[in-house]
């Protein structure tokens, strides 16, 4: 795996590995960190709701949501 492209995917060390899930959901195990982060939100298809699926509000929320979660975790540990 490339490391620059690794990054979108969210915080990790050397070796990290996930992938997202339907609905929003993602996770990854980072060995070196010995860690596993899993994030499960309860998310509706934003085809569902019209003005979010023109918007794409709620898809880019999520996304950050992602990025923030990650970053939160590893300053804690």
């Amino acid at each position: 795996m490339d490391p620059n492209e690794a990054a979108l995917f969210g915080p990790g060390g050397t070796g990290t590995f996930g992938w997202p899930g339907a609905f929003g959901t993602w996770w990854h195990a980072d060995p070196k960190a010995d860690a596993i982060l899993m994030f499960l939100p309860q998310w509706r298809m934003p085809e569902l709701d019209p003005k979010a699926a023109l918007a794409r509000t709620s898809t880019i929320r999520l996304q950050l949501l992602h990025v923030q979660f990650g970053q939160a975790v590893y300053a804690a540990l």
